[in-house]
């Protein structure tokens, strides 16, 4: 298959994409600027996760997710400017119920306009060790069938 240099016509504009492909992450993603403790964007799976919509996400700032977590957290975002990617899962948000959240944040530096800003993937920690446990359980009913079906 071989695919043309040319636009097609109706391109999606290369910030229009950007934005569209910023929704459909699968996993839960924000957009910040840790200088200004803004949440500048979040994807809807953020929004899941949080429990916060779009809108009330970009009007809280990042340290009101994190009470009592500020030395945490700005050592996490100093990491992440200083060696352009880093991860920790030792912040805890709070979600929009009150709940706290065991959250594995992968965070990398974006330059924009002069400034750097912040892109933070969360991973739910809890959801991924039930996966891990569902997999196992299903690679060990796999391998029973296996042994059945030899008998």
């Amino acid at each position: 298959m071989e695919f043309s240099q040319q636009p097609f016509a109706g391109a999606v504009r290369d910030a229009e994409l950007r934005t569209i492909c910023f929704d459909y992450l699968l996993e839960p993603t924000l957009l910040l600027d840790p200088n200004a403790d803004q949440i500048i964007d979040a994807n809807p799976a953020a929004c899941a996760l949080l429990g916060y919509d779009r809108a009330l996400l970009r009007e809280t700032r990042i340290s009101a997710l994190h009470p009592g977590q500020m030395p945490a957290l700005v050592v996490f975002t100093q990491a992440v400017l200083d060696k352009g990617a880093y991860w920790t899962n030792a912040l805890t948000p709070r979600h929009a119920t009150g709940q706290t959240l065991r959250l594995e944040y992968a965070g990398s530096r974006m330059p924009h306009d002069g400034r750097a800003l912040l892109l933070l993937t969360m991973s739910d920690l809890e959801q991924r060790r039930r996966r891990y446990v569902d997999a196992a359980a299903e690679d060990h009913m796999r391998s029973g069938l296996a042994a059945w079906q030899r008998v």
